[in-house]
């Protein structure tokens, strides 16, 4: 037998045992595979239909080598009795239930979070993959962590709009299901703790009610208590799971696969991170402490294998290569440079958020101080740290180390030996429970969200001032190909409003502010994406401060190309949009929903479909 093939089959024994798991009921490994591919079969679905060709012909093919190398393997991990329904279901019931307060269904109501993902999902089931964004002069392509996403939405394009809400919700809660076995097993747990550790782990938190009020910080939305510091946030595990889902699965589901079966994850390691970074890059580098520590327990010589040597590097840089393009403009710096930072608030986010939780854990779980203490160095070194628009990197980065400590504080509260030791973590755990009781009572008061199967990316990065952009959208994507539809010399205008209209030059003149110009002739454009492209010549003035002074627009129902006072001298113009298929007309002119003078020439106009080259 080579090296390889004895790194590959080699038997988990003794190697399962330790601190982490203490039952045999985690330790099946069938949950070990559904956990992995949980992670992986979105992710990998995600690369296929994202990626440039000969990149989606490599994924394949380290698609097809790495499920032959998981079969391969598969009766390696044969240690523990198998985990069954009757014996986890208290585990489903609280998943299914966190999952409906997060108000995917109804009666209860989404938080603010959710316009986001309704977005995202409401583009991934009605455009072709991977989906063109218009916006205005601009075009451009979803870069995100798309894994969690891509599942629900691909049912609903099957299945009809009606689905996806149900689609999400058993998405979302059989991934709760599966972080909770891989989490907690179910080999020797009385029903009591079946029902309590689960819960636990997700009211897990920091004391952020003490920080709201030692700070007299300004909470929105209503009931959500957890920048109170501004610079940043931890949140609790329910806060986690009900905003970010996308995020805390993975985050716990990746931490827990480690941690119950580290020589297994290592052995898939590569596949484990690029998988999770297309849910989410900030767990990817939250998981890296944990990683290290799988690697000090089991040795270097495990990675080894045939996944991590060919399908891993493959899919990694394949992963890489999709968050990474275009992802110039996402701010970073330390901690102490942003704008909110106090070094006195700082500090009482140490202390409040999971100082004082891990001094009241190693009190209460002594043998569990290795890995206490690498949750908070995790958590520490996350802190000195700002990251994305909303400094993401400390949110979303420490969620395994959180899920950890919360773990360890489910198990430490609910077994036998409780008394005098628990006592300090018993307080924490109360006063934590606070900010997510908060977001449950916001669930119940709150109104759902209106029009949620019309929203869109488009929507979500208007409203935000698109300060997000950088985050979600990679700009002016390549592989394109414009197909002219409509000329300038093939349309017809009429003049409209009191400026001197020449028809004939396509020119609008006025010595006095006016909203007047010319409208086109009907134009029927199937369903689609297309570019309006035009050359502008003239020199116009607003009436108004901050206002444009001359218009390109789809008449009466968008200003699509706002031009301000100023001179043009040819100028390039573009605008891009989706056609629903209705008959629309063109206008251009000086105003347009405000007031302009000048003169103002279209010397060049083209509308053209856009499509894919692959």
């Amino acid at each position: 037998m080579s090296v390889m093939d004895a790194v590959c089959v080699r038997p988990l024994g003794k190697h399962v045992q330790g601190p982490w798991i203490a039952d045999d009921g985690a330790r099946d490994p069938r949950w070990f595979s559904a956990g992995l591919l949980y992670l992986f079969l979105p992710a990998a679905l995600v690369l296929l239909t994202f990626s440039p060709r000969p990149v989606g012909a490599a994924v394949l093919l380290a698609v097809l080598f790495w499920f032959w190398c998981l079969r391969r393997n598969k009766g390696a991990d044969n240690a523990g009795p198998a985990v069954s329904l009757g014996t986890t279901w208290p585990f489903l019931l609280v998943a299914a239930t966190a999952t409906w307060l997060s108000g995917v269904l109804p009666p209860f109501a989404e938080n603010i979070d959710w316009y986001k993902h309704y977005g995202l999902f409401n583009d991934l089931r009605q455009n072709t993959w991977p989906p063109l964004i218009p916006l205005d002069d601009r075009l451009a392509t979803l870069r995100y962590s798309l894994a969690y996403y891509v599942l629900p939405s691909a049912a609903a394009r099957w299945l009809g709009a009606a689905v996806l809400p149900w689609a999400i919700f058993a998405w979302t809660t059989a991934g709760l299901y599966c972080a909770l076995l891989l989490a907690f097993g179910a080999g020797k747990l009385s029903l009591a703790r079946r029902f309590w550790m689960p819960a636990v782990f997700l009211l897990f938190s920091g004391a952020d009610v003490l920080g709201y009020f030692l700070t007299g910080a300004e909470q929105k939305p209503m009931l959500h208590f957890e920048w109170w510091a501004k610079f940043g946030e931890l949140a609790s595990g329910f806060t986690n799971f009900i905003w970010t889902p996308q995020h805390a699965l993975s985050g716990w589901i990746a931490a827990f696969l480690i941690l119950a079966h580290p020589r297994q994850a290592l052995r898939h390691v590569l596949v484990l991170g690029a998988s999770l970074a297309l849910w989410s890059p900030f767990c990817a580098i939250g998981i890296l402490p944990l990683v290290g520590w799988a690697l000090a327990r089991e040795g270097m010589p495990v990675l080894l294998s045939r996944s991590n040597l060919v399908a891993g590097p493959v899919l990694l840089l394949a992963a890489a290569a999709f968050l990474l393009d275009g992802s110039s403009g996402i701010p970073a710096s330390m901690i102490w440079s942003t704008r909110y930072f106090s070094a006195l608030h700082w500090a009482a986010f140490i202390v409040l958020e999971f100082g004082s939780l891990c001094l009241a854990l190693w009190l209460a779980r002594r043998e569990d101080a290795a890995l206490i203490a690498l949750a908070a160095a995790t958590l520490m070194l996350l802190c000195c740290f700002a990251v994305g628009a909303n400094n993401d990197l400390l949110m979303r980065g420490s969620i395994p180390a959180l899920g950890v400590l919360a773990v360890l504080a489910a198990r430490a509260v609910t077994g036998a030996a409780g008394g005098l030791r628990t006592a300090p973590l018993v307080l924490c755990l109360v006063v934590g429970s606070i900010t997510p009781m908060g977001e449950i009572l916001r669930a119940v008061l709150a109104p759902r969200i209106s029009g949620r199967e019309q929203l869109s990316v488009v929507d979500v990065m208007r409203s935000t001032g698109f300060y997000l952009a950088p985050q979600y959208l990679r700009f002016d994507p390549r592989g394109l190909d414009y197909m002219v539809t409509t000329r300038l010399d093939q349309l017809q205008f009429t003049a409209y409003g009191d400026a001197d209209v020449d028809l004939a030059q396509h020119r609008v003149s006025a010595a006095r502010f006016t909203d007047s110009g010319m409208v086109s002739n009907t134009l029927v454009l199937p369903p689609g994406l297309y570019r309006i492209e035009a050359v502008v010549d003239g020199e116009v003035s607003a009436s108004e401060p901050d206002r444009h002074a001359a218009h390109l627009s789809i008449h009466g129902r968008a200003l699509a190309i706002a031009l301000p006072g100023k001179r043009y001298a040819d100028s390039h113009v573009n605008y891009f949009f989706e056609s629903d298929g209705k008959p629309i007309q063109l206008a251009f002119g000086l105003g347009g929903w405000t007031k302009g003078k000048g003169s103002i020439a279209l010397k060049q106009l083209n509308v053209s479909r856009i499509s894919r080259r692959w």
